[in-house]
């Protein structure tokens, strides 16, 4: 199984603001959509809660001590669960969505294969970051491609999307 981290920071590395994204992009969410349609995204309950509702084509899966599982979201009290589900049902991909601390444990524990990271070009004010050399270590992967957007009528600002790939595999699946 593979597993795909897909988030958008800013130049400070800052990804949202009172549980939303403090931008619009609308070529961005195009491409999320294409990045993780048709495969499981596993996100935190503030990320599932910022979401505008169920998005069509894709399983959430929703890592909480405090949610319930419903019809259109499973929940899992840790990635070791979320990840045993997901191999039973033989999933080949899977995305990453967010916060904060959940990707922080997922690269403590070194699971991800690709990295797809939008960078905004701006400094916005938010409550909520990563950093891409201490959380990401980003040091440890190649960029592979770089697709660069301008601001216009559909997107706040300019923002380039980097898909990078780990230098060292894992040594477990």
């Amino acid at each position: 199984m593979k597993i795909k981290l897909i988030i958008a920071i800013d130049n400070n590395g800052v990804m949202g603001k009172n549980n939303t994204l403090p931008w619009k992009l609308s070529d961005d969410l195009k491409h999320f959509k294409l990045e993780t349609e048709n495969n499981p995204m596993i996100m935190g309950s503030n990320t599932f809660n910022s979401l505008p509702g169920i998005l069509p084509g894709r399983e959430h899966i929703v890592l909480s001590r405090t949610m319930y599982s419903t019809e259109n979201c499973s929940v899992f009290t840790s990635i070791n669960e979320a990840l045993n589900y997901l191999k039973e049902s033989n999933t080949q991909i899977v995305n990453v969505i967010g916060g904060a601390n959940i990707i922080k444990q997922f690269c403590t524990l070194n699971l991800f294969d690709e990295l797809i990271l939008t960078f905004v070009d701006c400094s916005v004010d938010g409550d909520v970051s990563i950093d891409i050399d201490t959380d990401l270590h980003i040091h440890n992967w190649t960029c592979y491609n770089i697709e660069k957007y301008e601001k216009n009528d559909r997107n706040e600002y300019n923002f380039s999307i980097h898909k990078y790939k780990k230098n060292k595999k894992r040594f477990y699946s």
